[in-house]
């Protein structure tokens, strides 16, 4: 299945969660520095205490994500599928590579594509940070795409291959790349009629992972599992 739209095609990227901002191991840490002073008879009541407050804080942080991510939403649907794409592809291949995780990036390419130069990657960092901003700037656009050779939309090749899903009962497992819009494919699927459970990495943000749950669902009615 190849993933069309009105620029061409995007270069494979891979997907990285960030890890988890709080948790219990850093209220554990602050207890052992706090320990002694004030509280130290009672070094439990510091822990605690800090727990509430770095815990709070982080639940504010999570709402106050939550509500940009439905501002964005509503943006991003007002834009349509093409300039929504073009936008979000436009910011993250600009702040993207200046992030530090794309340090990580160039030196993966180093061990695994020796004979790259910097600036080639540097062109391949920036492509990944593209493809992930359009994938995000498509993904309100999910359930109104539709077959397309040209794009905004998907183009099935090989579809042939399907067709022995449809004709035996039982489960089959389907396994995809990060490589152009990856949520299409439980689209296209869904369209030809072969019904997806999706396994995937859920948001570290609750309110989030429900808003991108939603968007999948109202483009494939699929079963997701985290």
């Amino acid at each position: 299945m190849q993933h069309r739209r009105a620029l061409g095609q995007r270069p494979m990227m891979g997907h990285h969660g960030r890890p988890g901002a709080f948790d219990t191991a850093g209220g554990v840490a602050l207890r052992q520095a706090t320990g002694y002073g004030a509280s130290m008879s009672h070094p439990e009541i510091v822990t605690d205490a800090a727990v509430l407050v770095f815990g709070g804080c982080y639940s504010n942080l999570q709402a106050t994500e939550a509500l940009l991510a439905h501002g964005a939403l509503r943006l991003l649907r007002a834009l349509g599928p093409v300039a929504s794409s073009n936008l979000c592809g436009a910011l993250a291949r600009s702040v993207g590579p200046l992030l530090p995780v794309s340090r990580i990036a160039d030196t993966n390419l180093r061990a695994a594509l020796p004979e790259l130069d910097a600036a080639e990657r540097r062109r391949v960092v920036r492509g990944v940070w593209d493809n992930l901003g359009r994938t995000l700037g498509e993904l309100p656009h999910l359930a109104d795409l539709r077959p397309s050779p040209s794009g905004p939309g998907w183009e099935l090749v090989g579809a042939e291959a399907l067709q022995p899903l449809l004709a035996q009962p039982g489960p089959a497992i389907l396994f995809s790349g990060h490589i152009g819009n990856w949520e299409v494919l439980p689209v296209a699927a869904a369209a030809h009629g072969v019904p997806v459970s999706l396994f995937y990495r859920p948001a570290e943000n609750k309110q989030i992972d429900a808003l991108i749950l939603d968007l999948r669902r109202q483009a494939t009615q699929a079963e997701c599992r985290p």
